[in-house]
C-alpha cells in the first residue's frame, strides 16, 4: 500500500485532485491501523515471531519515510526537509544500536516513548493527508483554481503553517526518542559490566 499511498501525490504524477487525496489518505489511515491491529493480535494470540518483529518496524519506518518525503515535495506545506533528515538519521541511528546490543548480547524491547513516537508520527502523517483533503474541498467550493488549492489558508498564518508545525514538532520528539535508545544502550552495557 506504500507506493499507493505516497507516489501519486508526488508533483511528477500531476496536480493533486479530490479521488488522489482520498485514496492516499484513505491507504495511509488503514496501513497505520493494520500496524495496531496485527501488533495487538500477535501479543493476545502469543504469535509473535522474530521475523515479525523484525519487519514489523521495518515496515512502519518505510511507510514513514514515504508520506513525511513527499509531504517535503509539497512546497506549500513548507516542512523543512531538516524534519526528514532527523527522521531517516534516527531510525539508522537506532537500527545501528540495536546491531550493536545484540552483537554485545544485550537485548532491550521497543520502548513505550519510541512506540509513542511511531503513533505520534502516523497520526500527524494521517491528519496531514485528511488537512489536504478537506483543504482541497473548501477550495472547490470558494471556486479558486485547483492547481493553487494550497493557498486557501494563505491569509491563516497558523492554518497555512500548521502541517510545518506538526512535523516539526514529530522531528524533535523522533529525535529525543534516538537519544533515549542510546542512553539505554549505555546503561544496559554499564550494568552488564559490573
Amino acid at each position: 500500500m506504500i507506493p499507493f499511498a505516497c507516489l501519486p501525490l508526488l508533483p511528477v504524477f500531476g496536480e493533486h485532485t479530490f479521488n488522489t487525496l482520498l485514496i492516499a489518505s484513505f491507504l495511509f489511515i488503514f496501513a497505520s491501523c493494520t500496524d495496531f491491529i496485527d501488533g495487538y493480535f500477535a501479543r493476545k494470540l502469543n504469535q509473535i515471531t522474530e521475523w515479525g518483529a523484525y519487519m514489523d518496524p521495518l515496515v512502519d519506518k518505510f511507510l514513514i519515510w514515504g508520506i513525511y518525503l513527499v509531504f517535503i515535495f509539497i512546497p506549500e506545506l513548507k516542512i523543512p526537509i531538516w524534519t526528514f533528515v532527523v527522521i531517516i538519521l534516527r531510525d539508522f541511528a537506532v537500527t545501528h544500536i540495536r546491531n550493536y546490543a545484540l552483537k554485545h548480547d544485550v537485548y532491550f524491547k521497543t520502548s513505550e516513548i519510541a512506540k509513542l513516537k511511531t503513533t505520534a508520527q502516523m497520526v500527524v502523517g494521517g491528519f496531514i493527508l485528511l488537512f489536504l483533503l478537506a483543504t482541497f474541498y473548501l477550495n472547490s467550493i470558494a471556486s479558486i483554481p485547483q492547481e493553487n488549492y494550497l493557498t486557501y489558508w494563505q491569509n491563516n498564518y497558523y492554518l497555512d503553517n500548521l502541517p510545518s508545525f506538526l512535523v516539526m514538532a514529530v522531528a524533535i520528539f523522533t529525535g529525543i526518542t534516538g537519544i533515549d535508545y542510546a542512553y539505554t544502550l549505555y546503561k544496559q552495557l554499564k550494568s552488564n559490566k559490573k
